[in-house]
């Protein structure tokens, strides 16, 4: 199977920081060994008996800008709203200048009046709690800065 081509692989790359890059990276390389240690079980559930050669994979075609800005936007709806570090797909701990640009990075992608796809409202409203949630360093785990929004709003 052909790898994705290089366009797409530099959007990805991109788009991520250094330690999401080690992250990814690390995940990358875990996910090919479990691959490499179950090869029997993957050839057979995809077809393969016997380690047969399976025919090749149609080649990946080009996403249209309408096909993206739709993707983009399941993505983000698919994960839950309480997930803030996920939905501005950085992680805990990342400094407040890089949240930021990561922050701009997708709101410039989904917001409502850039991307049409269905959905991109509520996905731009998500990344904005997200975004002001982490900011103002709120935890829905945490009881503690529970109280103080609630105080905040009363």
């Amino acid at each position: 199977m052909d790898s994705l081509p290089d366009k797409i692989v530099f959007r990805i790359l991109s788009n991520l920081d250094y330690d999401s890059f080690l992250f990814a990276s690390e995940v990358c390389r875990q996910w090919n060994k479990v691959i490499e240690d179950n090869i029997d079980f993957f050839s057979s559930y995809f077809g393969g008996e016997d380690g047969e050669e399976q025919e090749e994979a149609p080649e990946v075609q080009q996403m249209s800008k309408t096909e993206e800005d739709e993707a983009i936007v399941k993505q983000i709806l698919a994960i839950k709203p309480t997930q803030y570090y996920a939905l501005l797909g950085v992680i805990e701990g990342t400094d407040e200048g890089e949240i930021r640009s990561q922050y701009r990075k997708l709101a410039l992608l989904v917001h409502p009046d850039r991307n049409k796809a269905k959905g991109s409202k509520e996905a731009f409203q998500m990344l904005k709690k997200a975004f002001d949630a982490v900011m103002s360093g709120y935890d829905p785990e945490d009881p503690d800065t529970q109280k103080v929004v609630f105080a905040s709003i009363v």
